[in-house]
This record gives C-alpha cells, structure tokens and sequence, in this order.
C-alpha cells in the first residue's frame, strides 16, 4: 500500500507543478527549509507496562516548504521527512514522511476556481493503543474538484463544488474512493449576517468491503457577527442507504459561537452533529487553521479507521488570553462516535492546556498537559490518559534554536496490560531557512 501513497503524492505534484506553470508565468515562490536533531532518552520506550524498556531514540527531521500567491494561483506544500533511530532496538529504526498541499487556481474571476487537497501523514492502526512503530500506518487523502459560483442578485449567490476523494491506508483494509456533489446558497439579508443553505449528494465506495454506501444531507441556518461575536447556527437532515440493503436517517447541528472580549481575550463554545467517514475526517484535520483547539486537532487522533458510516457528536469549549508574556489557551469537550459493522461505539472526554511563558527575546517555555478518556460501549475497556510535557526554548541566533524537554506520560486502564508509566528528557537543536 505504501508505493501506492508515494505514487499518488507523485501525481500530485505533476499536477501542481504543471497547473501553475500554465496559471502563472513567474510564479513568486517563497521557500523554507530546516533540519533538526533531538536525541530523546525514555524509561519506557515500547509505551508498556509488561515490557518496559529503556531507550535511546535518536530524532533527524528534514522539513520543506513553499508557498505562491500572486495572481489566480494560490499554493502551498509543507513537507517533513523524520529519521527515527532506536538505539537501544527497542524498535526497528524507522522513516516518517509528511506532506500537505493546498492550491486553489481562479480559472474564471469570480466564477470558477479549481481546488487540491492532498495530505500525506501517519495515523495509529489502533486508535485505543499507544502510537509505536507497530501501531502505526501511512495514509493519504486526496481531494480534487472545482466550486463553480453563480451570482443569483448582488445579496444571493449559489456555489455548486462536485468533488472526487480519494484515501488509501497502508494496513487498514478500508481504502475508498467518493463521489460528491454539493451546491451552497447563501443570502446576505444583513451587513454582517447570512442565511445558508446546503446540500450533498455523495457515493462511498471501499477497495474491498461491502460497506458501500450513498448519502443525501441538506442543511440550513444562519451564520454572522454581532457586536463582538460571530456565530454559526445550522441543523439539517441526512439519509444513509447501505448497498447492504439497510438505511439510516438522522439530524444533523452545527453550532458555533466565539466572543472576542478583548484583543488579548477570546473564548467560545461548539456543538455538532454529523454523520461521516473516516477520511473525511482525516481530510477536515488537514485543512484546519493553526487557531484550532486542541480539542478539534484531537478528533482525527482519536479516529478509529474503519469501514462504513461513522456518526460523530461532540461539544466543547475553548479560551483564549495573552497577558503581557503568558499566553494561555485551554480546550475540553465531549465526543461519541457510533461505528458500523464490528467497530466498538465510544465515549471520549478530553481537555487541554497550554501555558507559554516568554522570558525574553530569546528564552521561552511551554506547559503543555492532556487529558483523556475513553470508554468503549461493550464495556471490554476503559483508558484513561494523561500526558504532561515541560519545554525550553533558547533561540542561539535568528535561526537556530535550542530545546530541552521532559514528558511524563501515564495511562490507567481496565485492562491492566494497556496501562502504562514513561517519563522522558530530550535534547534538540534545529535550524530554520
């Protein structure tokens, strides 16, 4: 499955190099590069309570980026290579590739743009257990298509964007490809105020499973600003008709609401409903902006790979403050994941924090802790984790940087041979072009 993934990252950047050759004589790339080294002692390199074992792990990490924005053409690639070395053979030595493009080409002003989403990452084969190299699989998700706009009057506008998606996964046996077609309208009947409503039509189809399925989603609701809020309000309704004959309709929610109290003080709630598939949600993790919560960068972490309909409902909170050198962001919330087929049905409750200190221009640390539980329905197991990370930063020049960092890792579980203690110190340097 891996040469797979590397020959559609392959096609990819055919695509891309050959779309913004045509879209844009000169392009005005802006490139980054960087290279880092952090040698990482733990207690417990296998994350096990029955075979603890002591490591010296050895991190070599190439990144890569480049970024165009002039004229129709938007781009962006960011890719990073790490070479993992167990010294100590508590593992075999491995080699982690990332990648994520974004690009957007406005082929017609106003009318027709051409988007690309292709993200390149590793996800854990078993959401429950710990992410070592034997829990661990490549994936790639690919999203190609256009959002074709047609002003209805200077207030209205209609946006239809059929799609293609593609997911492959090196181990999980749940590689599909979906069709979608979906069409948005939206109504300015205020300044800062719209009413939305959207619809889809998509067609799931797996490699080798008999999971396939069709779905047909409309929604409607209302998104703006007040004061100093801006809010989301959007319910709906989706019908799933399984080619194994069976169906399901549910409603769905989106609701959001962010209070800018300040410039240094945000805070604010959300609330959702949906039904989905795996990589869709995996897609949606590579497209969130850096602002989001740790909550929301959770859901993909927390994802199950499996076949079939996944019903997703979470609610959180989130807050953010800067004082004059502490910057402070917390996050918590509630989610319930309903699977098809054998998959357990789960209950997770998560929260973060995350305290920056800047001592000065050049001296920063980092508090960073994490909680989380899951409970499986079938009561088979319950983990509960937590994870508490202290980090240094000295900047030695405008583009190189020192780090040092201790982690304190615990998980409980009802089954005791899932539970686990690793503390761990690491030394890094890395340099920034």
């Amino acid at each position: 499955m891996f040469p797979v993934c590397c020959k559609s990252c392959g096609k990819l950047l055919t695509v891309l190099l050959f779309g913004f050759g045509l879209a844009s004589p000169a392009l005005a790339l802006q490139i980054s590069a960087g290279i880092g080294d952090e040698l990482r002692y733990t207690d417990n390199a296998a994350l096990s309570e029955a075979n603890e074992q002591d490591d010296l792990i050895n991190t070599v990490t190439l990144s890569a980026g480049i970024a165009e924005q002039s004229g129709s053409t938007q781009m962006s690639l960011d890719s990073a290579l790490r070479a993992i070395d167990y010294t100590r053979d508590t593992f075999d030595n491995v080699n982690y590739l990332t990648a994520n493009a974004n690009a957007s080409w406005q082929m017609v002003k106003g009318r027709l743009n051409w988007n690309l989403v292709d993200t390149f990452r590793q996800q854990r084969i078993n959401s429950l257990d710990p992410g070592v190299p034997t829990n661990t699989q490549d994936i790639n998700v690919f999203s190609f298509g256009p959002d074709i706009t047609i002003p209805l009057t200077s207030a209205q506008q209609l946006t239809i964007q059929p799609q293609y998606r593609r997911t492959y996964y090196e181990v999980s046996v749940a590689d599909n490809q979906q069709y979608v077609l979906g069409a948005n309208w939206q109504y300015r009947w205020r300044k800062a105020a719209s009413l939305v409503v959207d619809g889809s039509v998509s067609k799931v189809s797996y490699d080798v499973s008999s999971f396939d399925f069709e779905s047909r989603s409309i929604n409607a609701g209302v998104t703006g600003s007040v004061s100093r809020s801006d809010y989301t309000l959007s319910a709906g309704v989706t019908h799933i008709d399984r080619d194994t004959g069976s169906s399901q309709r549910g409603n769905n929610l989106d609701a959001s609401w962010r209070f800018n109290a300040s410039k240094t003080f945000t805070f604010g709630v959300t609330a959702s409903s949906r039904f989905t598939e795996a990589g869709n949600v995996l897609l949606n993790a590579a497209l969130l902006s850096t602002d989001a919560t740790g909550f929301q960068q959770n859901e993909s972490d927390a994802l199950q790979i499996a076949t079939g309909v996944v019903r997703i409902k979470s609610a959180a909170l989130y807050l953010n403050k800067t004082f004059r050198r502490l910057v402070m962001r917390f996050s918590a919330g509630v989610r319930r994941s309903d699977y098809d087929g054998a998959t357990s049905d789960r209950d997770i409750r998560a929260a973060t924090l995350g305290l920056r200190y800047n001592h000065s221009a050049r001296l920063s640390s980092r508090l960073d802790v994490r909680y989380n539980n899951t409970q499986l329905d079938d009561g088979s197991r319950e983990d509960t984790t937590r994870v508490t990370t202290l980090n240094l930063n000295y900047n030695l020049s405008r583009r190189i940087t020192a780090s040092v960092s201790l982690r304190a890792s615990r998980r409980d579980s009802t089954v005791p041979t899932n539970a686990y203690d690793e503390n761990s110190l690491s030394l890094g340097l890395a340099y920034q072009y």
